[in-house]
């Protein structure tokens, strides 16, 4: 995932590259001769969206398939306490 930071100081990592080797989704196959196939799937993209909220660390996932997007997920980060 490339990182980037916003103009609110979010942290970003976003994706969304344009091709093999770029930061983005990919599938792994191994078939049955036990060879490796990957391929880069630019049309799925990612990004994760880290901030301060409310004494805690909020993120954000969104997920994209074709710019639409697919799911989103909204994770909440404590500090653990002893």
């Amino acid at each position: 995932m490339s990182p980037r930071v916003s103009h609110e100081n979010e942290l970003i990592l976003d994706s969304s590259g344009k091709q093999f080797g770029d930061a983005g989704f990919y599938f792994l196959l191994n078939d049955a001769k036990h060879n490796y196939w990957a391929q880069f799937i630019s049309s799925f993209t990612d990004q994760l969206i880290v901030k301060e909220k409310d004494n805690h660390l909020q993120a954000i996932q969104t997920l994209k398939l074709w710019g639409c997007k697919v799911s989103q997920f909204t994770y909440r980060i404590q500090k653990k306490t002893k």
